[in-house]
């Protein structure tokens, strides 16, 4: 079974697409930036025939979007009944999930990821890009509807038994020291981040200031994602956040 997830960043969101793909379905999270003609398409070409989104997210256009589907609406109390209680044995060569390009050059493309090789990949990256280790904290500013989210915010993280930090909401809402806040209090040690969030910030002289009244420190690592990175922004991601800032691009 395919289960389409139009969800932002959250622990409800995390546990539930985790149940489905242990269960053996197989998982395709949506962007929540996507517009209805793409949504339709992306449901359209994966046989979406279960789609899960918060109620925030209805309205008539979204109605039509979803005509002829069950949609469920996803809270902490659904959890229980909808995570699978064990795991399913399966083949290394079974889809997991099915992940959207952006659509930027074009209507957007369902990549099938399977359960061996992007798992295995994904876990292999936090050894050898990142030296992880059971007392790391990661902290990925991605969205779980695009394949960062879905590798490095849940997957990678939990698979390596480490911590991951899920935070709701934008990270530079009220203000930028929302992010390096988070950094500080949670004492994360890796930390990721695309060059089109960091611009945002070293482009605005307020959020800058605000980003850095944090203590950010405690991180030995961090990394781009998604997207090549200006010269610029990889020298103040180096100065003004962690000196070992690489980068590791790297797409769906």
């Amino acid at each position: 079974e395919r289960v389409g997830f139009l969800y932002p960043a959250s622990f409800d969101y995390a546990a539930l697409i985790i149940g489905v793909v242990a269960a053996g379905g197989i998982a395709v999270p949506l962007s929540v930036h996507a517009t209805t003609d793409e949504l339709a398409h992306c449901l359209s070409v994966t046989g979406v025939k279960r789609l899960v989104l918060p109620e925030t997210l209805r309205s008539e256009a979204f109605n039509d979007v979803c005509a002829g589907l069950s949609v469920t609406q996803l809270t902490i109390d659904a959890l229980p009944s909808a995570v699978a209680p064990d795991a399913w044995p399966i083949r290394s060569e079974q889809g997991a999930l099915i992940v959207f390009t952006s659509g930027t050059t074009g209507k957007p493309k369902g990549v099938v990821h399977t359960h061996g090789s992007w798992l295995s990949g994904v876990s292999h990256t936090m050894r050898t890009v990142f030296n992880a280790t059971h007392d790391d904290t990661l902290y990925v500013i991605g969205d779980p509807g695009w394949i960062t989210g879905q590798s490095y915010l849940i997957a990678a993280p939990l698979v390596q038994g480490m911590t991951t930090v899920i935070a709701e909401g934008s990270p530079l809402f009220p203000h930028a020291g929302r992010f390096s806040s988070i950094i500080e209090r949670y004492k994360v040690t890796l930390f990721k981040a695309g060059s089109t969030f960091l611009k945002a910030v070293m482009t605005d002289p307020a959020s800058t200031r605000d980003m850095a009244a944090f203590d950010m420190s405690s991180l030995r690592a961090g990394t781009f994602c998604a997207e090549p990175v200006s010269p610029a922004v990889q020298q103040f991601a180096m100065e003004n956040i962690c000196s070992h800032y690489i980068n590791s691009y790297w797409a769906t």
